[in-house]
């Protein structure tokens, strides 16, 4: 063979392996829908049931990039605390070891072509035939599982024609340098193609042809699996504290491993000798690589055991300055957005935290010491940066697909947002004219504002939509209350002014006050029933739909779909 056709041979087989893979990694992915949802929600309330469900959903969907995203979307959205999430992660990279089985058990024992290509030829039907509904997404699972174990046969194929050929040095003597160097070409491998399935392919089709030794693919092995922390920093550059500290674990947990691993290489590789012979497995280099692959990674489970309360604390110490800065968005977190019910959490969190600020500066303003302009434009500026993350996080969500039920519920939370702006730019007209409603030489009319000033400030607190027992139906009832006070004042006034006691300019600045109370409330009012309805949404709308509903075009714009202008509702 020449070396044009084996180096055509080697990337194309690597081509369409990767492929395969990313096909059926999203099928599997679209095809389980809400039960990654449903399983880090109820299935990790302790650290063996956090390793199962990593273990077992990575198994399912065939990447641990998956479950990491999942992972930190819970995390940032309050649903899962750290020290859960850690043992998920930990669990997932035991998950990433079926990958090497499937190989060593499936792709070098068996004739490929005989089911591969049939279940490329059934895949592509199912996918054709199912529009977007889940038999598309498992046809995509079954095309992208066979063209998978094409570009396996291919690889194999390759590296035994070159295996004839050469072969890199040996490291058989056990030197940390030589081991530390395969290491090395094995996070280098992950890195360029990131992914470890990928890379491992490689290395096991490279012991199998017998391209390099059984301890030097070992140490590539464990130089792969610590390359897999590359794309978990890559993912949380930019990204929210929470975020940072589950890669970190990632990170450090891959790092422990690697560096155990290679001081007791061959210790390690003697005790995987011992268990393929209990369980009477070939004694291929696959097979073997196959099973110290995830020996290891239950080696670093172990020694993580005893470390991991030590590591959440400690954790839990860092990257923090993302979090003081307040005009910083808290939940929103781009490792969520292809998982669409996870980065409507996300949105429903950071919209209701705009809304806290925009309920407390009307409570503020209201005060016996209201706030001042400066103080209340400040507050301002922290929620157009907030809303203007917001605005980009939802643009970059609408790049996926997304089910119907959750093109709705965004845009309730957008115009949610919206009137929380509203209520914004309201307050700080309204704290420019504060004047307008004192000295107005009447008491029974100032007594009236007093009132008004006192149900608008309780009625700001109950539009809370953080409160547990918010109640959407109150909220209506005392905005009809404050019309009323609105009306009544109103009245007052113009009485007041034809009566002489107050000039018509003074009289219609101390309506416009009034009104921007008034504005401020409906706003709230909008807005709290908009979030409650998103909540709904979150529980029982994308849980139905998410793979029965039509699909929206990616190319469409929440904004634009709405016609709605910056400050409309």
């Amino acid at each position: 063979m020449t070396l044009f056709s084996l180096t055509s041979s080697l990337l194309g087989g690597l081509g369409l392996f990767m492929l395969g893979m990313w096909m059926m990694t999203d099928g599997l992915k679209l095809a389980a829908g809400q039960t990654l949802h449903d399983i880090l929600s109820n299935w990790t309330r302790s650290r063996l049931r956090g390793l199962f469900a990593g273990l077992s959903i990575t198994g399912l969907v065939q990447s641990s990039s998956a479950v990491t995203v999942a992972t930190i979307g819970f995390v940032n959205a309050g649903l899962m605390p750290l020290q859960q999430a850690v043992w998920v992660i930990f669990g997932s990279n035991v998950g990433t070891t079926l990958t090497g089985w499937l190989v060593a058990m499936i792709g070098f024992k068996f004739k490929i072509e005989l089911f591969a290509l049939p279940m490329v030829g059934v895949g592509m039907l199912l996918k054709l035939t199912g529009s977007n509904t889940r038999r598309a997404y498992i046809g995509q699972a079954v095309l992208g599982f066979g063209l998978l174990f094409l570009g396996i046969d291919v690889l194999r194929e390759g590296f035994s024609h070159l295996g004839a050929l050469e072969h890199f040095p040996d490291a058989s003597d056990g030197t940390l340098i030589h081991l530390g160097i395969y290491s090395v070409i094995g996070f280098v491998l992950t890195t360029l193609m990131q992914s470890s399935s990928a890379a491992l392919v490689v290395i096991l089709s490279a012991a199998a042809g017998g391209l390099v030794t059984l301890p030097a693919a070992a140490a590539t092995v464990i130089g792969a699996n610590l390359g897999t922390t590359t794309t978990a920093m890559l993912s949380v550059w930019g990204a929210t504290s929470n975020a940072k500290r589950v890669a970190a674990a990632h990170v450090l947990f891959n790092l422990l491993t690697g560096v155990v691993a290679l001081l007791i290489l061959f210790p390690i590789l003697s005790l995987v000798d011992w268990v393929r012979t209990l369980f009477k497995l070939d004694d291929s280099p696959a097979s073997t690589l196959a099973v110290f692959h995830t020996a290891f990674n239950l080696l670093g489970v172990l020694l993580m055991w005893p470390l991991g309360n030590r590591l959440v604390a400690f954790l839990e110490t860092r990257f923090k300055s993302a979090e003081e800065d307040l005009a910083r968005p808290k939940y929103l977190d781009n490792n969520v957005l292809s998982v669409p019910s996870l980065a409507l959490q996300a949105l429903y969190l950071e919209v209701q935290r705009i809304g806290g600020i925009a309920l407390s500066v009307s409570q503020g303003l209201l005060s016996a010491d209201s706030m001042s302009s400066p103080r209340i434009e400040t507050e301002r500026n922290i929620t157009d940066k907030l809303a203007s993350a917001v605005g980009d996080f939802i643009a970059r969500l609408y790049r996926e697909n997304l089910p119907t039920g959750v093109v709705e519920a965004i845009h309730s939370i957008l115009r949610a947002e919206r009137n929380y702006g509203v209520i914004m730019d309201h307050a700080v007209e309204a704290a420019a004219e504060q004047s307008q409603l004192k000295a107005l030489d009447d008491d029974e009319l100032e007594a009236l504002i007093v009132d008004y000033k006192k149900e608008l400030s309780r009625f700001f607190h109950d539009a809370d939509t953080k409160k547990a027992d918010f109640d959407p139906e109150k909220i209506k009832q005392q905005l009809e209350l404050l019309e009323a006070y609105y009306d009544k004042i109103k009245n007052k006034l113009i009485k007041s002014s034809a009566q002489g006691k107050l000039s018509v300019l003074r009289m219609e600045a101390a309506i416009e006050q009034i009104n921007h109370f008034r504005r401020m409330a409906q706003r709230a009012s909008k807005a709290a029933i908009r979030l409650d309805e998103t909540h709904a949404y979150t529980s029982t709308t994308i849980k139905t739909d998410v793979f029965t509903e039509p699909q929206a075009s990616p190319n469409e714009n929440p904004i634009d779909q709405s016609g709605l202008s910056t400050r409309e509702a």
